[in-house]
């Protein structure tokens, strides 16, 4: 089993011990810091990071996107993702620049991106110029296979319903 495959794993965990957890939003975010749910996904997100750093996964690089992405859009009572390294995101942002210029993206990425620009553009703002992002034309959702993905996984198949 690979590191991938193992984050994805511990994800599934984390979400799990979150359906559990049921409140108010201040006794939800109570219990997520109590179970470091939110200090274990800052460290998946780290290795998401370091994965895509020694061998340039894609994948890895996707999973770290998506939730710097989803922990800046939502809150963390409801996805468990809390305050991630300021320093790891702005170096997955650069990982992605440098991906853009020099290998260009996919389209299941450049689909991921453009729905993630559209909900919080604002975000991207504050780290990187995603003045590419708007033109890139967005694939059908159905068409990507997102199991075994971990929360990344969750949430594209949530919008496939």
């Amino acid at each position: 089993m690979n590191l991938l495959d193992q984050l994805n794993l511990v994800e599934y965990d984390l979400m799990s011990q979150l359906g559990n957890i049921h409140g108010s939003i201040e006794n939800r975010n109570i219990m997520i810091l109590k179970l470091n749910i939110s200090a274990k996904y800052a460290r998946i997100h780290k290795s998401y990071h370091d994965v895509y750093h020694s061998d340039q996964n894609g994948e890895a690089l996707k999973r770290a996107i998506f939730l710097q992405w989803y922990a800046a859009s939502e809150p963390m009572a409801f996805i468990g993702i809390g305050d991630l390294d300021d320093n790891v995101q702005k170096s997955c942002f650069t990982f992605l620049k440098d991906m853009i210029d020099k290998l260009g993206l996919d389209g299941e990425f450049k689909t991921m991106l453009k729905h993630y620009y559209s909900v919080s553009e604002w975000y991207f703002e504050h780290y990187f110029d995603f003045s590419k992002i708007s033109s890139y034309t967005e694939a059908s959702k159905k068409l990507l296979d997102f199991e075994n993905r971990g929360q990344m996984g969750k949430y594209w198949r949530s919008l496939n319903k």
